[in-house]
């Protein structure tokens, strides 16, 4: 009885964390990615902020940085988003 609880207990915690990642990776905040631009045709490394809209639903990404471009504003199309 032992090792099917403390087995039981391993699984939820493994749940858990795998639910945690998930949110940390792909929830609001700011991730970086790599990207190939579809203008340039190169590799790109972008810094993406993704907001929480209403409840259980982000916004659109929205693309704050990009290794292609010197720093400040971003203000080419974004194309690198919708591929």
């Amino acid at each position: 009885m032992t090792v099917d609880l403390l087995a039981a207990l391993v699984l939820a915690v493994a749940v858990v964390a795998a639910g945690l990642l998930a949110i940390h990776e792909r929830g609001p905040g700011r991730h970086r990615e790599w990207v190939r631009c579809p203008e340039s045709k190169v590799a790109a490394q972008v810094l993406v902020e993704r907001q929480e809209g209403s409840f259980a639903a982000l916004t659109p990404p929205d693309v704050v940085a990009c290794s292609l471009l010197p720093e400040g504003q971003v203000d080419c199309g974004k194309k690198c988003l919708q591929s």
